[in-house]
């Protein structure tokens, strides 16, 4: 009997969360050339179609992948920017969110779809997949103000606690540039 063995000391390491990027592309494929089978008379073995162009292909999304054991798919649009897919574990965003927990639990769905800041989404996933490295440790007025606007929408605030005083020690320096007054709206 030939049966594979692991090694103890193989079960016992703890397995790597690294979260990667991974973009899908379409390769385009050129439009067939007529055979000479198909050809009738004389002129037509010369003749080439009129048009070789291949038909515009749709560009996918880029995909990032929060857990090597992600289940869930999240796609996120914005009426600023282009849709991104995020790959998580469904199991992570029922913990942070009773919102989210409301539209997965006790469902098999396999595809969530938000009408959020993608970039939000994504600062938020890395917290709740515990991928700290990821989180801005100075985000923007922009970034900050997209933040709360999503944490408050999924109620998921509590997640900010951490680095709630270093980020709004961080607007006391917004006041002080120019064109502030334009964007105060947003610390508010």
């Amino acid at each position: 009997m030939a049966n594979a063995v692991r090694a103890p000391e193989a079960d016992m390491k703890s397995p790597t969360l690294e979260c990667s990027t991974a973009k899908s592309s379409i390769a385009e494929v050129p439009a067939p050339e007529p055979s000479v089978a198909e050809s009738s008379g004389p002129d037509s073995e010369t003749s080439k179609p009129e048009s070789t162009a291949a038909e515009p292909t749709a560009v996918k999304p880029p995909i990032t992948v929060f857990h090597p054991d992600a289940d869930l798919q999240v796609i996120v649009t914005s009426p600023n920017s282009d849709a991104v897919i995020y790959m998580v574990r469904a199991s992570a965003l029922t913990c942070v969110s009773p919102v989210w927990r409301s539209e997965i639990k006790d469902k098999e769905i396999q595809t969530l779809e938000l009408g959020d800041n993608p970039e939000a989404i994504g600062i938020i996933f890395h917290i709740a997949h515990h991928n700290y490295s990821e989180v801005p440790e100075k985000p923007t007025l922009d970034q900050l103000f997209e933040l709360g606007k999503s944490a408050c929408q999924y109620e998921c605030t509590h997640l900010f606690y951490p680095w709630a005083t270093k980020w709004v020690s961080n607007l006391f320096t917004i006041v002080g540039q120019d064109h502030c007054f334009d964007e105060c709206h947003k610390a508010i």
